[in-house]
């Protein structure tokens, strides 16, 4: 008899043993039911009166708790109704993306938390499979999952009953073990914590007392374990040298059973197999390249360390680039937010008012049947026109939801079209009334020649615009390049590069382009001869034809007109600047030679956007630097390379084309849209009002979107918009508002094919890492079924196989005009393409060194400083010169809102993705920046709680006093997400909940950061 069989003989009897072990047994099989089937009455009644059920809780402080279960199995008995609450309690609980969720995986309480399919998650596994067990589920669930834990426990619990029946205590022992050991490493910590959890969720109701009394049932079983496997000194001297490997041993007992499963005592559980795989499992570690597909300005090349479809670690792709493609805090911290427990895991229907967050799970099926009903009801009652693809997507790379979308909607008689960007909307729209194009930056290695940078608005240093931007910056400046950047905060660009920070009012940017220009003029800085070759409209002597008499822009500046002269103490008064600083700023840009005037996109997301974009345009020409190297043109937008084309385009039946700022309009007031007034394209008016919108991968449909209020009112009136579909990772502000929710799947779990913005000089290749989570999936995948549906799958699709042969088909058209580039498999194969022939981008450069045979593609071939097809009445004067904008410090309005509110992106988001990620908060805490001065008048200190208010609503924010703001401004960064308190009152920092959705007055672009609020102590509300 050997050691192990001699400690078993301290039970009384065999029987006594085999009882233990039986209850150990159907403990863990119970508990692991509880957690990994939604419950019926059919189980409930299973479990009515099992002796053993009561005999769990026979330890400590547990009998309380058989009441409560016992009371709740019967009540699930006898009302289908209570067990139908019971199973919506636990999809809530255990399954739903909701903050107020208890997540059941091991991964996100221990180790480095909040995120799936990591090293903790591979070593539950790696138990797994080291005793001999696999599983089989119905959806990709990770395996740490508690109810999988206490199954594998239970299995290792039934082979010790076997074991124990044929007197083989050596098996029993090391089985007993095993589970210790398992319990120690995995469930000891991890049930504990989820129980804590699931209380605060669930505060008292079932699955709290289930969960309490399945933490108790653990560590007891592991103290009784311990007693049963305790030796004294002697004994574990005299312990017998097992030859085997214990590993081994316990697969040898289990290879009796082969492929046929475990019976289980309730057949709910066979949806999850066990089953014995005697050959061994392949778990090298692998190193899979992708990259970044997230809307930031950048594109980073990961390497990504997988063993048995877990993410154990990413890591910069240094060989493909060690600078370009480096990856920055978002980059890196891409599997907490992606891999993140409160992933989207199936499609569900909305049961409830939008907004409430009710929702019912339904099967793909029934969502692509009710996806391509709607498409056709709504298209048959209202027209095509009425139906929509929301312009925002955080997926900025090749295939992408929103364009996928429009493809089909197109392929089944149309949709309504959008044009301009959130984004770009005045700074592409306003440039070609100067230059005759949009394309009016340089890239960003020409930096390297000029004498003088000024930013203007720009902070690539969180916006990331292309990773060459602020390499090239540092650069530089490292060879002695003056930085100066204009920007109501002191960024963190300017932080890093500026040698001058000018501390300008939001909207006022015309008024301190004026000045600088008043003073170059003045002091005969100006560069005539260009502005005499190339421009029309800077003075009396070159008005086109016909406008002779209308206003020049050097007249303009000497108050001909209106008694004004621009000087720097006039915009010193409009732009919150020390006159002698703008005059300083003047004379610097017009005495270095080369300089760079580079504009961001910040400032032209202003009320007169369209106007800071000319006046900028006015700068660069009025120094001569169009054209040259080091110069600029004032803009900013540029392309270095082809990039790939998606599908070939197909024509929409749909000509009418909205500014996609002004959606919400062509929600309300469609019959009142019309070209002159709303810039509506294709036609002189709107047809029809939008009633199907699908919202992919984005949260435009609140978050982003001006005025939230306002959005979510139109939107909860389902007589309104009809349908609404949303496909995301995550239960965003925007999904909320879905009728139909559909999981998405993350960079992880796809291929894709990604460029930085503006071209850059690299092509990059997302490959795929794991499996898609859960029941998530692609777009392209679902859109191919609703497109099946139609009968248009063919079409749709255009006869590929996957996504690997589409992104194949789209590379190879890309590489007859890019033939730099490798065939596609060493595109795949190395995670992309570094440009070795690099194309200098020099916007204009033709034009100025061969004018006459290369024109501006203005009407007069010439840069347009007076436009003749702006003068015509409208609100956009035909010179670039200062207008007023509203809700700028001018605006009536700020007696009663006396601060401006800027916004900008932050370096812990990418617009609003990563929000939800936890791990991010501490990289920059979302507050209002306030001046000292400011923050003294209100009486307000650092950290306090305040409102932000307007009309338009209130959120709550923590202060932030700062000398990195221009007096009477406060600001935040944007992309937090909607989050109200019972009163209506954001309190995570939502600025759109403040902004305006009266857009700018030319092409109708995004005002964000004009906008006047009012401060006060939180809690002092009247």
């Amino acid at each position: 008899m050997s050691m192990k069989q001699s400690k078993m003989h301290d039970f009384k009897s065999l029987d006594n043993l085999r009882t233990w072990l039986e209850r150990r047994q159907f403990g863990y099989l119970f508990f692991a039911e509880c957690f990994l089937l939604k419950p019926t009455a059919a189980w409930a009644d299973h479990y009515q009166g099992q002796p053993y059920l009561k005999a769990l809780c026979d330890v400590d402080n547990m009998p309380k708790s058989y009441a409560a279960i016992h009371t709740m199995l019967n009540t699930m008995t006898t009302s289908t109704k209570e067990a139908e609450q019971q199973a919506d309690l636990f999809e809530k609980l255990y399954d739903s993306p909701f903050e107020d969720a208890a997540p059941p995986w091991a991964s996100v309480y221990i180790g480095e938390g909040d995120t799936l399919m990591n090293a903790i998650t591979l070593s539950v596994l790696e138990s797994y499979h080291a005793s001999g067990y696999h599983y089989r589920f119905d959806q990709n669930r990770p395996c740490d999952h508690i109810g999988l834990e206490l199954l594998f426990m239970s299995q290792l619990g039934h082979d010790a009953i076997t074991a124990a029946s044929k007197a083989d205590f050596d098996l029993l022992y090391d089985l007993l073990e095993e589970q210790k050991r398992f319990i120690t490493a995995h469930l000891d910590i991890f049930a504990e914590a989820f129980a804590k959890r699931t209380a605060e969720a669930a505060d008292g109701a079932f699955y709290a007392v289930i969960a309490a009394l399945m933490a108790k049932f653990v560590i007891h079983d592991r103290h009784r374990i311990d007693e049963q496997l305790r030796f004294d000194e002697l004994a574990m001297q005299c312990k017998e040298i097992v030859a085997e490997p214990q590993v081994l041993k316990i697969k040898s007992a289990l290879s009796e059973r082969v492929d046929k499963g475990i019976v289980v005592p309730f057949d709910g559980i066979a949806r999850f197999t066990v089953y014995h795989q005697s050959e061994a499992t392949a778990s090298e570690k692998e190193t899979v390249v992708v990259a970044g597909i997230n809307n930031c300005g950048g594109a980073c090349s990961l390497n990504v360390d997988i063993q048995l479809g877990k993410v154990l670690n990413i890591a910069p792709n240094e060989a493909l680039s060690a600078t370009h493609t480096k990856a920055c805090v978002r980059g890196n911290a891409y599997r907490n937010s992606f891999l993140n427990h409160k992933r989207l895991k199936y499609p569900m229907l909305r049961v409830g008012d939008r907004g409430d967050g009710n929702y019912k799970r339904i099967t793909w099926d029934e969502a692509t049947a009710l996806i391509a009903e709607k498409m056709t009801a709504i298209k048959e009652k209202y027209g095509a026109e009425s139906r929509y693809v929301n312009y925002a997507t955080g997926v900025s790379a090749l295939m992408r939801g929103n364009a996928l979308a429009k493809r089909l909607l197109i392929l089944d008689g149309g949709c309504l079209n959008y044009h301009n960007s959130y984004s770009t909307a005045c700074i592409a729209g306003a440039t070609p009334y100067t230059f005759g194009n949009k394309l009016s930056g340089h890239s960003p290695d020409d930096y390297m020649h000029s004498k003088l940078i000024i930013l203007w608005g720009h902070n690539p240093a969180a916006t990331i615009f292309g990773h060459e931007s602020m390499v090239m910056l540092q650069a530089a400046k490292a060879k002695g390049t003056k930085i100066i950047v204009v920007d109501p905060r002191m960024t963190e660009t300017a932080v890093a590069l500026a040698d001058e920070w000018v501390p300008i009012k939001p909207t006022t940017d015309g008024a301190l382009i004026d000045a600088m220009a008043y003073t170059m003029i003045e002091a005969g800085l100006h560069d005539q001869a260009f502005l005499d070759r190339y421009c029309i409209g800077f003075d009396a002597s070159h008005m086109p034809k016909g406008a002779e008499n209308a206003e020049n822009y050097r007249d303009y500046l000497f108050g001909v007109y209106d008694g004004q002269r621009k000087t720097p103490a006039w915009a010193s008064a409009i732009t919150g600047l020390d006159a002698d600083m703008i005059y300083q700023l003047a004379m610097a840009y017009a005495k270095a030679k080369p300089a760079a005037l580079i504009q961001g996109y910040g400032p032209q997301r202003n009320a007169n956007g369209e106007q800071i974009v000319r006046g900028c345009n006015m700068l660069a020409c009025l120094t001569g630097n169009v054209g040259k190297s080091g110069g600029s043109s004032g803009g900013g937008l540029y392309l270095r390379y082809n990039l790939p084309i998606m599908m070939p385009d197909v024509e929409n039946p749909v000509k009418e084309s909205i500014p996609c700022f002004l959606w919400t309009d062509a929600i309300e007031r469609a019959q009142d849209m019309t070209a002159a007034s709303d810039g509506v394209m294709g036609a002189q008016q709107l047809k029809a009002p939008i009633k199907m919108i699908f919202n992919l991968a984005g949260n435009v449909l609140i978050n982003q979107h001006s005025d939230i209020n306002r959005t979510i009112k139109l939107l909860k009136d389902p007589t309104k918009v009809e349908f609404i579909v949303c496909s995301d990772l995550f239960m965003t502000p925007s999904t909320r508002f879905a009728d139909i929710i559909l999981p998405g799947t993350s960079m992880f779990e796809g291929e894709n094919i990604r460029a930085p913005w503006g071209g850059g000089n690299y092509l990059l290749y997302v490959n795929q890492c794991i499996d898609p989570l859960f029941e998530c999936r692609f777009e392209y995948d679902w859109l191919s079924d609703v497109a099946e549906r139609l009968g248009l799958k063919d079409a749709f699709t255009l006869g590929a196989a996957n996504m690997t042969e589409q992104l194949r088909r789209a590379y190879d058209v890309l590489r007859e005009k890019e033939s730099e580039l490798p065939p596609f498999d060493d595109f795949r194969r190395k995670g992309g393409y570094v440009y070795q022939n690099v194309k200098h981008v020099v916007a204009y450069r033709e034009q100025i060194e061969s004018f006459e045979a290369h024109p501006f593609e203005t009407p007069s071939g010439k840069i347009e400083l007076y436009s003749p097809r702006l003068d015509v009445g409208g609100d956009v004067p035909a010179i670039p010169k200062y207008t007023p904008a509203f809700e700028g410090p001018e605006d009536p309005l700020a007696e009663k809102y006396p601060f401006q509110l800027v916004g900008w992106h932050s370096k812990r988001r990418t617009h609003s993705t990563h929000d939800h990620n936890e791990w991010l908060d501490g990289v920059e805490d979302q507050q209002l920046w306030i001046h000292p001065e400011d923050a003294k008048q209100l009486q307000i200190g650092e950290n306090e709680m305040v409102e932000v208010y307007n009309d338009r609503g209130c959120i709550n924010v923590p202060v932030y006093v700062t000398k990195r703001i221009a007096r009477g401004v406060v600001g935040m960064s944007q992309g937090g997400w909607y989050r109200p308190d019972s009163q209506g009152t954001d309190r995570r920092g939502a600025m759109n909940v403040l902004t305006t959705s009266r857009p700018t007055p030319l092409v109708k672009g995004n005002p964000q950061h004009s906008n006047l609020v009012a401060i006060r102590r939180s809690g002092t509300r009247a």
